[in-house]
């Protein structure tokens, strides 16, 4: 179960420490990256964005819930029970499922 823990705007520099923890901190086993179309498909059909099965789809789905409405995006990393939901400051332009913190 994933807990909102913020939910709020950063400037440039928190940004940037957050996104170095994240990758730091060495829990992060997955970073999914989600385009603006992307978040639509997932709104319209509430499957899993990026198919299934996926062993994440309740924690993505969850955190996509949780960070709501995005012109931009989402990027988010995941991993041993924890997420992080990011709406970039800029439109993502493609989807992205690498291993790790892929910052």
């Amino acid at each position: 179960m994933l807990e909102l823990i913020e939910n709020h705007r950063i400037g440039k520099p928190r940004l940037l420490r957050l996104l170095d923890e994240i990758a730091a901190e060495g829990w992060c086993d997955r970073s999914l990256y989600l385009t603006p179309a992307s978040l639509i498909r997932y709104a319209e059909t509430q499957a899993s964005p990026i198919g299934s099965p996926d062993p994440d789809a309740l924690a993505i789905q969850a955190a996509l819930r949780a960070a709501g409405a995005s012109d931009t995006g989402i990027a988010l990393f995941l991993g041993d029970g924890r997420a992080v939901a990011i709406r970039p400051p800029f439109p993502l332009a493609s989807d992205a499922d690498r291993a790790g913190a892929h910052i």
